[in-house]
């Protein structure tokens, strides 16, 4: 992950600089139309992005538990509209921690291997790995 982080940081226009990320949280959804509401990120102190990592070999569509994120970069005239991340093995997914997000009813078990990453300040103050 480190690396995959290095890469989005040399990206021209990237404003921030990550100074470590939590302890991982694997989630495990045990599938019966198992989902997770709208929700963003933002209200942990000083996470600027979340990764997800996927481990779901042999997914396939029916089993649903995609993830959903409010894409709000539109013009004016178009109205904003829901992205869709299927949760494929080995996938891993970047993103910031304001941007709306929820998972999609599951059918089949999903798990996802998410961390928070913080700016300099806020891994300093919850005594985040780096």
């Amino acid at each position: 992950l480190a690396d995959a982080l290095a890469e989005v940081e040399r990206e021209p226009g990237v404003p921030f600089r990550v100074a470590g990320c939590s302890d991982g949280k694997f989630a495990c959804f045990p599938g019966r139309g198992t989902c997770y509401g709208a929700h963003t990120d933002g209200t942990k102190a000083g996470v600027i992005l979340t990764s997800i990592l996927y481990t779901n070999a042999g997914w396939v569509p029916a089993d649903g538990g995609e993830l959903h994120m409010l894409d709000e970069s539109r013009t004016e005239q178009e109205r904003a509209c829901w992205r869709s991340v299927a949760p494929r093995a080995g996938r891993l997914l970047w993103f910031r921690h304001k941007v709306l997000h929820k998972v999609c009813p599951t059918w089949a078990t999903r798990f996802a291997l998410t961390h928070f990453w913080f700016d300099h300040t806020a891994a300093v103050a919850v005594g985040a790995s780096s």
